[in-house]
């Protein structure tokens, strides 16, 4: 079990490290990134115009840091640290969004650029000629987030071979 484990984070690792050098590249995890995405506009819709627009991008980030906390509260570190790894992937895929702000080309599921929710967020804020960099500092946090996350997790699998062992 302990070997699966293993393989399990390493695994996960580099896929989140792929993302990192390759972030237009979609995942399987950008599947359920999207469903959280959507229902975070409906969760956070009734705040008002902005942070219904915002709700997306942080609910598909929410609800991975949520499970990981969860997992922490559980002292189950491996399981927080993957998880974490999620919340990673999903800031780098939020990242792509927001430097699409001024393009908009990438494909939404609505087909109308003007849906854009990064578009929309950064013409209120009056910072539109900024998505490159502020894409730029989530990508910076997302990768300090991957290394506590790998941290995590080869903690509790370091924990859980003392515990067979001993």
């Amino acid at each position: 079990m302990l070997y699966v484990r293993w393989a399990g984070l390493v695994f996960m690792a580099a896929v989140v490290l792929f993302y990192f050098f390759r972030p237009e590249t979609y995942s399987l995890l950008d599947y359920a990134n999207l469903i959280f995405h959507e229902a975070g506009h409906v969760l956070f819709g009734f705040s008002g115009e902005l942070l219904m627009y915002l709700g997306g991008s942080l609910n598909q980030v929410l609800v991975p840091l949520l499970c990981s906390g969860y997992f922490a509260y559980r002292r189950d570190l491996y399981a927080s640290g993957l998880t974490l790894m999620w919340a990673a992937e999903s800031m780098i895929n939020v990242s792509v969004y927001i430097r699409d702000a001024q393009e908009r080309t990438l494909p939404l599921i609505t087909d109308d650029p003007d849906t854009h929710d990064w578009w929309n967020i950064l013409v209120i804020l009056n910072r539109l000629q900024q998505d490159d960099a502020i894409a730029r500092v989530v990508v910076f946090w997302a990768f300090l987030l991957y290394l506590v996350a790998l941290y995590l997790g080869f903690k509790g699998l370091f924990a859980q071979a003392q515990e067979n062992s001993g």
